[in-house]
């Protein structure tokens, strides 16, 4: 077939592809190569487009949301600290102090526990405000919350102590909610930075099945390129070589592609 009868068979030239937009395509769809032994060429398309920031910002969410259940579980228990503080201050009794004492420390170390407990997928905490950065640059940056795990050090055995720890505990409780508001607002935004990662990938997406469908196309014109050149070049010239310098020169784009 003359390269000449490509200009009425080939829907990618018929569709209207300018001389630049089809070079540049055909550079960067496929790839060419030729075994003389064989007198053939093969064409393989280059792998599509993959982005790793829709499963960087979703393990970034995770973190966070970690984070923010974290600190929910542990203003509870402050409040439940500072609900015994409360009643051992109004108490006379040692025995019921000493007792409130005890489970002041109890629910302390189960802060502690769900603390440690709040670690990402490689063991490492995410109280400490640690950042995802993305292949684009932007970082996800969560709170560092870790105080909210701080011991207040409340000693409700002796009335004085009962009311310390009172006051002690009301801070601690105040500060809780901060901390809690900032593992919120780090949580909302990786949210949104998720929202438009995905967004960003369904649009790619759209993109690589369009280009996927061009690719197609192009190899089709080059197969049928390469079948008019051996035909017409027989083994006298390397079929790749001239493939590759008549899909790029001037002589192809002023014959073939232009309308």
């Amino acid at each position: 077939m003359p390269i000449q009868g490509l200009r009425s068979d080939s829907s990618l030239i018929r569709n209207g592809f300018g001389t630049n937009r089809a070079e540049s395509n055909l550079r960067q769809s496929f790839t060419v190569s030729s075994n003389r032994d064989s007198d053939s060429v093969s064409v393989s398309s280059r792998p599509g487009r993959e982005s790793g920031s829709v499963l960087d910002v979703s393990l970034a969410k995770s973190n966070a949301e970690i984070a923010s259940n974290a600190a929910e579980s542990i203003i509870s228990l402050r409040a439940d600290q500072l609900e015994l503080a409360e009643q051992a201050a109004n108490s006379s009794n040692p025995t019921t102090r000493s007792d409130l004492q005890s489970e002041i420390e109890t629910l302390q170390a189960e802060i502690e526990r769900i603390a440690s407990e709040a670690v990402d997928q490689n063991g490492n905490s995410v109280l400490t405000g640690s950042g995802t950065t993305l292949s684009n640059g932007e970082v996800v940056q969560l709170a560092d919350i870790s105080a909210i795990r701080d011991d207040p050090n409340v000693d409700v055995s002796s009335e004085s102590g009962a009311d310390d720890a009172v006051e002690s505990l009301t801070a601690t409780l105040q500060s809780s909610r901060v901390y809690r508001e900032s593992s919120s607002s780090s949580l909302g935004r990786a949210e949104s930075v998720l929202a438009t990662e995905l967004a960003t990938e369904r649009t790619t997406r759209s993109e690589d099945n369009d280009a996927i469908a061009e690719i197609s196309e192009a190899e089709q014109v080059a197969k049928d390129i390469s079948a008019s050149l051996l035909q017409e070049f027989g083994n006298t010239e390397d079929p790749a070589t001239s493939l590759t310098s008549t899909l790029l020169s001037g002589e192809l784009n002023a014959d073939v592609l232009l309308d």
